[in-house]
């Protein structure tokens, strides 16, 4: 195990301490006022300002560890609605105007639209499912690997200190470290 940088032997830091700071939760309040020119004349104006959030530095950002992937979202009942009421629209349409031509693209259309969004759903769910297996097998090897990780800045690569494997310092450059990890 090696702390030192596998091309240049500077002593790398780990990804974590770079995480921890330059990573900032603020919570900013402020209240200003100060005299003001509109089409009415001069006055007094005054402002109020709530700003919170996280602010990281571009090097805590770059060296983010992959996030946990989100739940997938299931279109396929919005599409069986989205058909149904457009199907519903259609018999109305016949009932109340019983032109031809309006029935007809009405009804052609309907149809249509709703086989290419079930079709583009229904085709699209496999590699999804595949994606979120990937990104669920990456998150939990992260989990294992990102707290071994270093970054060296001389260089400006992230290596392994167990391995001494190395990238690039960038999120693909970490991806590819993490998957290659044992």
């Amino acid at each position: 195990m090696s702390v030192n940088c596998p091309v240049c032997g500077t002593i790398g830091k780990k990804l974590l301490a770079i995480q921890a700071e330059g990573t900032f939760q603020v919570n900013e309040s402020g209240f200003g006022a100060g005299p003001v020119l509109g089409p009415g004349g001069i006055g007094i104006g005054m402002m109020g300002a709530d700003l919170s959030g996280t602010v990281s530095s571009q090097l805590a950002e770059d060296l983010q560890p992959p996030e946990d992937p989100a739940e997938e979202v299931n279109w396929r009942p919005a599409v069986v609605g989205v058909s149904a009421a457009g199907f519903f629209g259609f018999v109305l349409s016949a009932l109340t105007h019983p032109s031809l031509w309006a029935v007809l693209s009405l009804g052609i259309g309907t149809v249509i639209g709703g086989l290419f969004l079930w079709a583009s759903v229904a085709g699209s769910r496999e590699p999804l499912a595949r994606q979120k297996a990937d990104a669920t097998n990456l998150y939990r090897k992260a989990l294992r690997v990102y707290p071994r990780l270093r970054y060296c800045g001389h260089c400006s690569l992230v290596f392994d200190e167990q391995t001494g494997a190395h990238d690039d310092a960038s999120p693909a450059g970490i991806e590819r470290l993490i998957r290659k990890a044992g």
